[in-house]
């Protein structure tokens, strides 16, 4: 016996049907475990820079490759959060995850102001950029 194109197209979606419906058993949700990460993920946050010019690194380190210089008072979006402190000049603080214009790197914490909200982080621009 020799089965059509479409008979053996209507037999092979038949099959499928059965095998996605596991005979009429639901499928069960498998739960995701995600390793723990060197990051800490703060949710949307923004910033603004405090310094003359901010370097934007490739890496959480002095060390990083430079991806882009950033002025005073740019609004910056805070991605996330190293896990440790570090002290680079006397200033004990994190190394943030950002985006600015597309680019995305590490900024030193101290050298930027983090607030809620973009209003927020564009109201530390006109008291000076520094959250006093």
């Amino acid at each position: 016996m020799r089965l059509t194109v479409a008979a053996k197209a209507l037999a092979a979606a038949a099959l499928a049907t059965a095998a996605l419906t596991g005979c009429g058993q639901r499928p069960v949700a498998e739960e995701i475990v995600l390793p723990p990460t060197s990051e800490l993920t703060t949710g949307q946050q923004w910033g603004v820079v405090r310094s003359e010019f901010l370097r934007l690194r490739a890496d959480a380190t002095l060390r990083g490759e430079v991806l882009a210089y950033l002025r005073r008072g740019e609004i910056i979006e805070v991605m996330g959060r190293g896990d440790s402190p570090q002290e680079i000049e006397g200033e004990s603080e994190y190394w943030y995850q950002v985006s600015y214009e597309g680019v995305r790197g590490w900024a030193f914490g101290a050298y930027i102001g983090v607030a809620e909200s973009r209003s927020a982080a564009a109201a530390l621009v006109d008291i000076g950029g520094n959250g006093d």
